[in-house]
């Protein structure tokens, strides 16, 4: 991942980041929508009760959205959007699609991170973008 999506940094402006990921036969075992939900951050309840005990610091969390996506060809996901307040004290939004086609050998990823305040100023902009992700997936 690269690191501009990892570090605690407010930035002013959103940031977008998409993926492609091949898994293994035993990753595929184990692609779910709810380890699609945990794919960038700890939104399941039992994850971020996972990371708490783990001694990860997240806090401030809200799930805004939650919908799973179907499409053709056996091609399923989820998208959500959250909150997460970083320890510099700033509400961060994420706006995460993640897709699975239909044996779940290929993973699709679209994650766009922003202030809260950003995301609320750009929400309209930030759904087109999220909503326009489009997968055609022929397996």
């Amino acid at each position: 991942m690269p690191e501009h999506m990892t570090r605690v940094v407010t930035s002013p402006e959103p940031v977008l980041y998409v993926t492609v990921r091949h898994q293994t036969p035993g990753q595929q075992d184990t692609v779910s929508f709810d380890t699609m939900r945990d794919y960038f951050l700890p939104v399941t309840a039992e994850s971020r009760a996972q990371a708490e005990q783990a001694g990860i610091s997240l806090t401030g969390f809200e799930l805004l959205y939650d919908q799973v996506l179907t499409g053709e060809n056996g091609l399923h996901g989820v998208r959500i959007v959250y909150n997460y307040q970083f320890p510099t004290g700033v509400m961060h939004t994420f706006d995460q699609t993640a897709y699975a086609n239909q044996d779940s050998s290929v993973l699709y990823f679209l994650l766009i991170r922003c202030t809260a305040s950003c995301y609320r100023e750009r929400a309209v902009e930030l759904d087109n973008i999220a909503s326009s992700f489009t997968v055609r997936s022929k397996a």
